[in-house]
């Protein structure tokens, strides 16, 4: 099975979309700032470890290809999980926060608010997030982790096959 799944955002074009599941915040621990990805955890225990997952965090976004043809792209690209590449933003400012804070994932700009991959996978990355004990922003635990442990699991789509943005 193949899902595309999002969380309710007060102006969001995706709810629109039948094809698009989404999810409401996981706020049963009040302490942290994790809502968004504890739910996409529960949504993927509750599925098939292989089954396939779209996630779309932004409220303006837009499907250019059908979820026949996504699932084909991501499929045909034999890889874990698949995150979007972060704009090229050549300020200096951005150049900074980005590069020098917090580094990057095969030599580009990791975004976290789409990515595409096995429940299994996906599960597994945000559930070692969620019980890590550091204070991490969800970027700077990527970063992390395609530069010491995760990076055969991770790749960024540099050539914008899936996402485009």
């Amino acid at each position: 099975m193949f899902f595309i799944i999002s969380h309710k955002e007060r102006e969001s074009s995706l709810a629109f979309n039948k094809d698009i599941i989404l999810l409401n915040y996981d706020k049963s621990h009040s302490q942290d700032d994790k809502h968004k990805i504890r739910s996409v955890v529960n949504f993927c225990r509750s599925k098939n470890p292989n089954d396939v997952v779209l996630y779309i965090s932004c409220c303006y976004s837009m499907l250019l290809d059908s979820k026949e043809e996504i699932l084909k792209k991501y499929l045909s690209m034999k890889t874990g999980i698949l995150f979007s590449k972060r704009r090229d933003d050549r300020s200096l400012a951005e150049k900074y926060s980005q590069d020098k804070m917090f580094n990057s994932c095969q030599n580009a700009r990791i975004n976290s608010n789409f990515y595409i991959g096995t429940t299994r996978d996906i599960y597994n990355l945000w559930q070692d997030y969620l019980n890590s004990t550091e204070k991490l922003t969800e970027i700077v635990y990527l970063n992390r982790l395609c530069m010491f442990n995760y990076s055969t699991l991770m790749k960024v789509d540099t050539q914008r096959q899936i996402f485009f943005n």
